[in-house]
């Protein structure tokens, strides 16, 4: 589930298509967008963080539901390398797993987008 930041002057259409990008290396002509998110959804972390000279207490973020029919990509090929690879997982394994508070921000994404899940 790829996210990240918004630019400045960035939307949030636009935030996604570049995340996409740059944490899976899969371009917006591969996917097709089914859904937004009806609501900016958030939480707070379990301290604050503090990065480029700002404490932050949490994220607010806005979800949307992409179709992918093609392999898994390779993490070794994405150009900002985050994770060490990726693989397809149930949703409900996905809330499971979460930290705790980041758990009610992710049944509501599932909530919302399980009726377009295959």
């Amino acid at each position: 589930m790829p996210q990240g930041g918004i630019d400045l002057a960035e939307s949030a259409y636009a935030a996604m298509q570049r995340e996409l990008l740059e944490e899976t290396g899969l371009q917006m002509d591969q996917v097709q967008v089914i859904r937004e998110h009806d609501n900016w959804l958030q939480y707070l972390f379990r301290k604050p963080q503090y990065k480029d000279d700002i404490f932050y207490i949490g994220q607010r973020q806005k979800w949307f539901l992409l179709e992918y029919n093609g392999p898994l990509p390779d993490a070794d090929k994405v150009e900002h390398r985050e994770f060490r690879c990726f693989d397809w997982v149930d949703a409900q394994w996905l809330v499971e797993q979460i930290p705790a508070f980041k758990k009610e921000v992710y049944r509501a994404i599932v909530t919302a987008f399980r009726p377009y899940f295959p």
